[in-house]
């Protein structure tokens, strides 16, 4: 319909310059708004070359008249000449009580502020990230809006910050998100409260809400993400605000992203079934041995009985005992290095995990499970039987 009313108005307008031409009064009036329309332009050209990233829009303003009257003229072409008079008088009427209401009903709200936290919420909000962007930008807190988002969707989340001290210039927020392979599947830059409150607006110690939705690549695979902020500069090129040394980008969380691009599952060189607690499987394991070096490869799986998000994030265990059962070497750690902690797992999706180990001459044996890195309890480990594995862990290894 928009596009049918640009035509409708482009068409009336061709009939009246038609029918005006040899006036040359009315070819004056076209030639001083077509200079007008031009100049506003070349100003604005020159505004851009700069004052690279501002918010330029509002500068065109000045040179909307030109369009509106045309596309008011051509649309008056097609009005009969007996009604153009009342046409035009109501017409007039409404864009005056448009323009009496535009700054209450447009832009006040356009230029409002985010409403400040409360000294009692920055107060409970510091204990979250807590970070500072150059020294100006100081982070309180960010939240995700869940745990899972569909590829092709925007990711939804918060951010409460505010000025540690004056700001000079306008930042630019940039979110990304990046999968297991360090591939980005999202990158967006953002102006503040939804373009509206640009950072050399804020007022030091003053916190507030952000929201902003960050949409996933419809091309990317199922699998974990990252998702990482940063501010930027608008110089040429833009750089990033520094956290630390040696670090611009915080990582706020991760998420899952479920897409029907997912990779094939792989079958195990040793078949391997255990349980643990009713909430993780062991599926199988490969194990490549040189010397006294061996990579393990496991694969491991949520548990399909475990309806609801898995509540913790598990820790692996990989432990290389002697003879006597004492512990030679170890790997601990969260699977894919924390990258994708059991909580944003599904039913039965297929995670491998590898680890490389050392396996000096007294090693005889090599055990796997799990356990809950706040108290040091482990899952407990079952065979398909139903029997227990010795001290909750798999023997995947021995000899």
């Amino acid at each position: 319909d928009v596009y049918k009313r640009q035509v409708l108005a482009v068409l009336g307008c061709g009939r009246l310059v038609s029918l005006s031409w040899g006036k040359w009064g009315h070819a004056r009036a076209w030639l001083v708004l077509l200079a007008w329309q031009m100049s506003a332009l070349a100003l604005f050209l020159s505004w851009m070359r700069t004052h690279v990233g501002t918010e330029n829009s509002r500068l065109l303003m000045p040179s909307m008249a030109l369009p509106t009257l045309l596309v008011a003229l051509g649309w008056m072409a097609f009005v009969a000449p007996r009604w153009r008079v009342k046409v035009s008088a109501a017409a007039s009427l409404g864009m005056f009580a448009l323009a009496l209401s535009a700054p209450f009903a447009v832009i006040r709200p356009a230029f409002a502020t985010p409403p400040p936290l409360s000294a009692a919420q920055t107060q409970s909000l510091s204990s979250g990230a807590n970070v500072t962007f150059g020294g100006q930008v100081r982070l309180l807190h960010g939240e995700l809006d869940g745990w899972r988002v569909q590829a092709g969707q925007p990711l939804k989340l918060q951010l409460f910050w505010g000025a540690a001290q004056p700001i000079p210039k306008s930042y630019r927020v940039l979110l990304e998100a990046v999968d297991l392979n360090g591939e980005l599947i999202a990158r967006r830059r953002y102006i503040p409260f939804q373009g509206r409150f640009a950072t050399q607006r804020w007022q030091p110690n003053v916190y507030f809400r952000d929201d902003y939705a960050l949409p996933i690549d419809a091309s990317a695979a199922s699998g974990p993400a990252t998702i990482q902020l940063a501010l930027l500069t608008d110089d040429t090129p833009p750089q990033l605000l520094p956290i630390a040394p040696g670090v611009n980008k915080f990582v706020l969380g991760q998420v899952k992203v479920a897409s029907a691009n997912a990779a094939s599952p792989k079958t195990p060189a040793v078949p391997l079934t255990a349980n643990f607690g009713g909430i993780l499987s062991l599926r199988g394991y490969d194990l490549a041995m040189n010397g006294e070096q061996a990579a393990l490869q496991l694969y491991l799986a949520r548990l399909p009985s475990v309806n609801n998000q898995i509540d913790k994030n598990y820790t692996l265990f990989v432990h290389v005992l002697d003879r006597d059962g004492k512990l030679v070497t170890q790997s601990d750690a969260q699977p894919l290095a924390g990258r994708y902690p059991t909580r944003l797992w599904e039913p039965n999706e297929p995670v491998i995990e590898r680890r490389e180990l050392a396996l000096p001459p007294q090693v005889t044996r090599i055990v796997v499970g799990w356990y809950d890195a706040s108290n040091g309890q482990r899952l407990p480990a079952n065979k398909p039987d139903g029997a227990s594995w010795p001290a909750d862990a798999v023997v995947i290894w021995e000899r």
